[in-house]
């Protein structure tokens, strides 16, 4: 049993169902890995399961997006593809170049 004190008070989290919610939130992420790597040429499936992670697991994404980009690049090509798509996740992959004021 993990208790902690702090400005907060004594928190159980053994009797509290924070830790199913977590373990219930990086389950859905990791299914939606699962599913774009078992998809290899499924573009369209592919491409849903990517907006579903953007939309639903955006900050696990960007956390975990150098090993998520390894993974697609190795085991489903056409996953980068589709994270490049979307604009929210293509700035970690290909961040814009600022233009100086000679426009180069």
């Amino acid at each position: 049993m993990w208790n902690y004190g702090g400005i907060y008070g004594n928190y159980n989290w053994n009797n509290s169902n924070l830790k199913v919610k977590i373990d219930d939130y990086y389950s859905g992420y990791y299914q939606l890995i699962t599913k774009v790597l078992g998809a290899q040429g499924d573009m369209p499936t592919i491409k849903a399961a990517i907006s579903e992670m953007v939309t639903n697991y955006y900050e696990l994404m960007k956390m975990n997006r150098r090993e998520l980009l390894c993974q697609f690049i190795n085991i489903a090509a056409k996953a980068v593809f589709a994270l490049l798509i979307d604009e929210n996740v293509r700035e970690w992959y290909l961040p814009e170049i600022k233009k100086g004021s000679d426009g180069m």
